[in-house]
């Protein structure tokens, strides 16, 4: 006879909404040793949206295993490692959500780079901004003509400790118009908001890129990318961030 069977607290079985999922990068889905070269990601969404990085010096390195991250399996970026995939229109669409699993190693003073999928002052980046005292999440996204900053509180990057980073982008019609919503969440608190108007990129020349935002490149940690291509609801938000 069937039935419902209640797996909470198993920690092996995930459910992601699928309706507009269209990038999950997760660590534990590379079949790596510990120590190796992460020369691809592999999207686990079923879009084929990998990852990877072809110059050897660039690589970042496989960890199997941190006690930081529930003793399982995170990338590591040295200050000199990135991943890029092709453009894709899905991946910059006018709306969007994206969750990000990640840290810095220590607090050095700079800006480390998480994600860029910015071309001028269009598309959106995310920073770990470590300052010695205020160190916090910063997510930047282009009006067109200029980038909006939004920063969450002091204190919420803490070296070594991943934090589970939320960005979601509402109401833009992606070329500077709409009523928008900007909403940074950290650790599934809200962290700041703005309504100003969002353009998004659609150079194909720009590529998206992990660990890497100009010159400011991630010493640190990354579990796991996710990437919607919708505003998700706060039932489904909060599903993903579970």
């Amino acid at each position: 006879y069937s039935g419902v069977l209640d797996v909470k607290g198993w920690g092996t079985i995930q459910r992601l909404p699928q309706t507009s999922l269209e990038l999950w990068l997760k660590a534990d889905s590379l079949d790596l040793a510990n120590g190796a070269a992460v020369t691809t990601w592999k999207d686990s969404s079923g879009n084929g949206k990998d990852f990877t990085q072809g110059t050897v010096s660039s690589q970042p390195d496989f960890v199997a295993s941190d006690s930081d991250y529930n003793n399982k399996p995170l990338i590591h970026f040295d200050g000199d490692d990135a991943l890029s995939t092709s453009f894709s229109a899905d991946l910059n669409p006018n709306n969007f959500t994206v969750f990000v699993v990640s840290t810095v190693d220590s607090d050095d003073g700079n800006y480390h780079g998480i994600i860029d999928t910015t071309n001028g002052n269009t598309g959106w980046l995310l920073y770990a901004r470590m300052s010695g005292s205020t160190n916090y999440w910063q997510w930047r996204t282009g009006t067109g003509s200029g980038q909006t900053i939004i920063s969450a509180g002091n204190d919420t990057v803490v070296p070594n400790t991943p934090s589970i980073v939320t960005l979601k982008m509402a109401g833009s019609d992606g070329a500077g118009g709409g009523t928008t919503t900007q909403t940074l969440y950290v650790n599934g608190a809200s962290a700041a908001t703005s309504s100003a108007v969002f353009t998004k990129k659609t150079a194909t020349s720009a590529t998206p890129i992990l660990g890497d935002v100009g010159s400011f490149e991630l010493t640190g940690q990354m579990a796991e990318v996710i990437i919607y291509s919708s505003a998700l609801s706060d039932t489904d938000r909060q599903s993903v961030e579970g």
